[in-house]
Formats: C-alpha cells, structure tokens, sequence
C-alpha cells in the first residue's frame, strides 16, 4: 500500500497533505500509512477512496 501511495502522489504531484485533503482525513493518518517500518491501514472506507483514486489515476 505504501508504495501505491507515494505512486498516486508523486503522479498527481500532490503532498501529504494534498492526499489528506482529498480523502478528508487528518495528514498523520496519511503519514502513518506511509511509514516505512510499521505502517498502519487505511479502513475500509479510506481503502475505498483510495481504491477510487488508484483506479482514475490508472495505478494497480
């Protein structure tokens, strides 16, 4: 999961917090998801967005 997020950013140009924004969640759940040692999950309403963006973005 990590990896397909920093990939949906990095395509989208967007930060952190421009993905926090865009799945309205607070910017440490999206820098705990990314962690590199212990990352945390998104729900699964947060998967289902995220899912939403993969898709649009065209990232499996």
């Amino acid at each position: 999961m990590r990896e397909k997020l920093k990939a949906l950013r990095e395509r989208y140009g967007w930060t952190q917090y421009d993905l926090s924004c865009e799945l309205d969640v607070s910017l440490d759940s999206v820098k705990q998801w990314e962690k590199k040692s212990n990352p945390t999950n998104p729900g699964i309403k947060n998967r289902f967005k995220l899912n939403q963006l993969f898709d649009k973005a065209g990232i499996k």
